[in-house]
C-alpha cells in the first residue's frame, strides 16, 4: 500500500538527498524562540499585544514574499534561491545581535521599530527564497496518486530538524552560554552563532534537485533525439559507393603487383 510506495520513492537518490539536505540545514540552525519570547517581555517591555500584532503583520510581509517568488523567483534554480536564502538569512541575523545587545539605542533606533523590521525582513526572506522553493521541489517528487501521503511523510521528516533537533540545539547552546531568563548576557552570542550556522548547510547545496522532473526528461529526451539525429547525419554523409570503390582500387593494385612478380620470376 501507501507504505510500500514511499519506501520505493525514498529509493531514489533525487528524493533521500534532499530530504537530507532539509533534515541538516534546519537542524544545524538553533532556534531561540523561548529564550527570545522572554527576553522581548523581560527586557523590551513589549505587551503580548504588541507582540500579536507584530504576528499579523508578519503574515502580511510573508504574502508579499510569495508575491515576490511567483513573479521574479519561480523560473530561478532552486539551487540558486536556496542559496540566496541562506546568505540573506545569514546577514539578517546582524539584526538580531543588535537588538540584543542593546545597541540600536545607540544608533537611536526605538526597539519596536527595530523588531517589527527584522521581523517584517525575514519573514519575507523565509517565505520567498526558502519555503517555497522548498514546497515547489517536494510536490515535484511526490509520485501520481499517492501526492499526499508522500507529502506529509516528506514535511514529518523535515521537522524533525526544525522543531525537534534546531530547539534542542538553541537549548543546548543557552546553557552552555548561561543564558537564561534573567540572565541575557550572552544572548548576542547565541545569534552570533546563528549567523554562522546559517552558512553551514550552503556546504550541502549540491543534495539540492537542481531541475525539476519535467526538466530533465525533457533533457534526456534532447540528448537521445540528439544522438540519433547525429547518427543519421553520419549515415546520411558516408557514401558506401565510396568504399566499394576504395576497396576495388586496393584489389587492382594488389592483383597487378603479384602478376609483375610472376612474371620477374618466370623471366629469370
Amino acid at each position: 500500500g501507501s507504505l510500500a510506495v514511499v519506501m520505493k520513492c525514498f529509493r531514489q537518490p533525487r528524493l533521500w538527498k534532499f530530504v537530507l539536505f532539509l533534515m541538516v540545514s534546519r537542524g544545524l540552525v538553533p532556534s531561540y524562540i523561548q529564550i527570545r519570547y522572554f527576553f522581548n517581555k523581560d527586557v523590551l517591555n513589549f505587551s503580548d499585544e504588541f507582540l500579536g500584532l507584530l504576528n499579523f503583520f508578519t503574515f502580511v510581509f510573508a504574502v508579499f514574499g510569495v508575491w515576490l517568488y511567483n513573479t521574479q523567483l519561480s523560473k530561478q534554480s532552486p539551487r540558486k534561491v536556496i542559496l540566496i536564502a541562506q546568505l540573506l538569512l545569514s546577514g539578517a541575523t546582524i539584526f538580531e545581535i543588535v537588538l540584543t545587545s542593546r545597541f540600536n539605542l545607540s544608533l537611536g533606533i526605538p526597539d519596536g521599530i527595530m523588531l517589527f523590521g527584522d521581523d517584517a525582513f525575514l519573514a519575507v526572506i523565509i517565505k520567498a527564497f526558502k519555503q517555497l522553493p522548498v514546497l515547489v521541489i517536494c510536490s515535484d517528487l511526490c509520485p501520481d496518486g499517492n501526492e499526499a501521503t508522500m507529502f506529509a511523510t516528506l514535511m514529518s521528516l523535515v521537522n524533525i530538524g526544525g522543531h525537534y533537533i534546531a530547539p534542542n540545539l538553541g537549548a543546548y547552546l543557552a546553557w552552555k552560554l548561561g543564558v537564561s531568563r534573567g540572565n541575557y548576557e550572552n544572548l548576542p552570542w547565541l545569534f552570533v552563532i546563528r549567523m554562522v550556522a546559517f552558512l553551514l548547510p550552503i556546504v550541502f547545496l549540491g543534495l539540492v534537485p537542481d531541475k525539476t522532473s519535467e526538466e530533465e526528461k525533457q533533457e534526456t529526451k534532447e540528448r537521445k533525439y540528439s544522438g540519433v539525429s547525429q547518427t543519421l547525419k553520419n549515415v546520411k554523409n558516408s557514401d558506401p559507393f565510396d568504399e566499394i570503390e576504395e576497396e576495388t582500387v586496393e584489389l587492382i593494385h594488389h592483383h597487378k603487383t603479384s602478376h609483375t612478380a610472376s612474371e620477374e620470376t618466370s623471366y629469370l
